[in-house]
């Protein structure tokens, strides 16, 4: 018999001890002379995502009621308005102060400061630039280890920042608003440090409203962040089975929620942190399997906290809509 042949063979038998056709399962385990593998983990859920991907093959432009619905959720998330869109802006460029490969970028979001834009380098220089004005304040030599990622908060100076080596601290940039940038009395300053993660920040990002924020590492470790008198403590601990890759808060009704993705994990997790314990979690794959083909590398909420865009690893980006308001889940890629 050839290998191909055994593989297939193997992959449904999987898929019959998964469904619990024990009949059929024992009878072709007799025919074929092979064994089902109970641990079968890589396997699991293989052989409806190859038909997914062969119908695809085999219809590559046709367009079901599916295909359909999620074309025009993705649609309304673009324009919800409907109508032409206009084009907002041609791009900017702007003069760039960073002598090593830029890790991270972030806009910042408080009022009157829209327009400022901060840009962290494998050196740990952090830049904040107005890109209308190109004024610019720059914090060298206060962080040592190599920035990994930033997060403004909207209702504060602060900036939170992660590192390589696991340290993350609170900023105290200084700016009020952005006519603030490039002037000499701006002196930004660390504020507050942290316990080290055990591996990489991965991720640190404060909540819609400012009073929170929370850190992500592949020590499988997510921590929220609230405010105790004048500064900032743990509120919470959340350990997970793999490292975990990215979190991000929801927006609207669901903006007390922190989405949360791992390394080779088909799932989107969930915190509720106002009840601060583990929530709803969402199926990634559109057959509702567990095969791992990808992992969620980057996540970012919807306007309306309904919807969450993920962006994948491998060969390829994909980008998922996963729903995540309603309490039920699809893929469309």
């Amino acid at each position: 018999m050839a290998k191909q042949q055994l593989e297939a063979i193997e992959h449904v038998l999987q898929f019959l001890e998964e469904s619990g056709f024990s009949a059929s399962l024992t009878t072709l385990e007799k025919e074929s002379g092979l064994k089902c593998s109970k641990s079968g983990g890589k396997k699991a859920g293989y052989l409806l995502s190859a038909l997914g991907v062969y119908q695809e093959y085999l219809n590559p432009k046709g367009e079901n009621k599916e295909k359909k619905l999620d074309r025009e959720i993705e649609d309304h998330l673009v324009n919800p308005k409907g109508g032409k869109l206009k084009l907002v802006s041609q791009g900017i460029s702007t003069p760039a102060e960073h002598k090593k490969n830029v890790i991270d970028v972030r806009f910042c979001t408080r009022s009157g400061c829209e327009n400022i834009v901060a840009s962290a380098d494998f050196g740990s220089r952090i830049e904040m630039r107005d890109i209308t004005t190109s004024k610019s304040t720059v914090i060298d030599g206060l962080i040592k280890p190599p920035v990994l990622t930033m997060d403004f908060s909207k209702e504060s100076n602060l900036l939170a920042v992660g590192c390589m080596d696991g340290s993350h601290f609170l900023v105290d940039t200084g700016i009020q608003d952005a006519k603030n940038l490039g002037k000499t009395e701006v002196s930004p300053k660390i504020v507050q440090f942290f316990d080290k993660h055990g591996k990489y920040v991965n991720r640190v990002r404060w909540n819609e409203a400012g009073t929170a924020f929370a850190t992500c590492s592949y020590d499988k470790e997510v921590r929220i962040y609230q405010p105790r008198n004048k500064t900032f403590g743990i509120a919470e601990r959340f350990m997970f089975r793999r490292g975990v890759a990215c979190i991000e808060w929801g927006n609207g009704s669901n903006s007390h929620i922190l989405y949360v993705s791992l390394q080779e994990d088909n799932y989107i997790h969930s915190i509720d942190t106002k009840a601060m314990k583990k929530g709803d979690r969402y199926n990634m794959n559109s057959f509702e399997d567990d095969h791992v083909s990808f992992s969620a590398l980057d996540l970012r909420c919807s306007y309306d906290g309904k919807y969450l865009l993920v962006g994948t690893d491998k060969d390829r980006y994909q980008q998922v809509w996963v729903r995540v308001g309603l309490g039920f889940e699809y893929e469309a890629s």
